[in-house]
């Protein structure tokens, strides 16, 4: 079997970027094109949220990977941060999707705790208490991911440290 000794990889956004830094650690030689600004075009347009559990994936190999790869970021972050001095964001703060409509089935976020994955159901007072009083009245019923959080500088907005309401 030869080894691979140089990548071309086509885009400059978070996933092509990671992917770059991972092979050239390894000794690949690494050309990455990307046709604007490197992290402008998808990258850019992300919430910046690290979290499979509210994406409602169904059980199986790609909700699998997800988890994996949520429990691997904060100690890739960590790295990258020692690398580069610079703070890629990423706090574990908790999602909190909520159900304005009174008629969302959290029946597929809630099979999660048969895995042994933390998912809270959340009432009106809860949601209150996690979104410091500032979610909408409507915001009555809901579901928390406290294993999850947003990375900050990935295109995300709001208040650092809250939780991101996933809609």
């Amino acid at each position: 079997m030869t080894s691979v000794r140089s990548v071309l990889i086509v885009g400059g956004g978070a996933i092509g970027c990671a992917l770059a830094r991972e092979l050239a650690g390894r000794g690949v030689t690494v050309t990455v094109i990307e046709r604007a600004e490197p992290g402008a075009e998808a990258s850019s347009a992300a919430a910046g949220l690290i979290a499979p559990q509210a994406e409602g994936l169904a059980p199986g190999p790609l909700f699998d990977l997800a988890i994996a790869g949520r429990a691997l970021y904060p100690a890739w972050a960590e790295e990258l941060e020692r690398e580069t001095g610079i703070d890629v964001g990423w706090r574990r703060t908790g999602i909190l999707r909520c159900d304005l409509s009174g008629r969302e089935d959290f029946s597929r976020y809630l099979r999660q705790r048969d895995a042994g994955l933390p998912v809270e159901e959340a009432d009106a007072s809860r949601i209150s208490e996690l979104t410091a009083g500032l979610a909408c009245l409507e915001a009555t019923r809901g579901i928390f991911f406290p294993r999850t959080g947003p990375s900050t500088r990935a295109g995300s907005h709001g208040r650092s440290g809250s939780p991101r309401r996933a809609a």
